[in-house]
């Protein structure tokens, strides 16, 4: 009885350091990842800026991005372009008599 009793307690100790020690090492990792992310999107933002497609908040204290402001206007035009292929599924009929402007003839 005092065995089992040791048994499990002892397992319950393994168990938590095993899953502290990953858990540890899981967020270190993250942390250094999201650094990484962090210094692409400044890279990203500093480069969109001298490219002057907006202009960035900053922090007078930290110098650290806190915003993005817009200026000037946005031009362009959209040309909305595609295709559309009506098939006919094997065994299905269209609704409707078939004539122009039924609105039930396709579908």
């Amino acid at each position: 009885m005092i065995g089992a009793v040791l048994g499990v307690l002892l397992g319950g100790v393994i168990t938590f350091l095993v899953s502290w020690w990953f858990y540890v090492r899981a967020a270190s990792e993250l942390r250094q990842e999201a650094d990484r992310l962090r210094d692409q999107v400044d890279i990203i933002l500093r480069g969109l800026e001298d490219a002057e497609l907006f202009k960035l908040n900053r922090d007078p204290a930290t110098g650290k991005i806190t915003g993005i402001r817009f200026e000037g206007k946005l031009s362009g035009s959209l040309r909305p372009t595609g295709s559309l292929t009506l098939r006919k599924i094997r065994g299905s009929e269209p609704k409707g008599n078939g004539e122009q402007g039924d609105d039930d003839s396709v579908r």
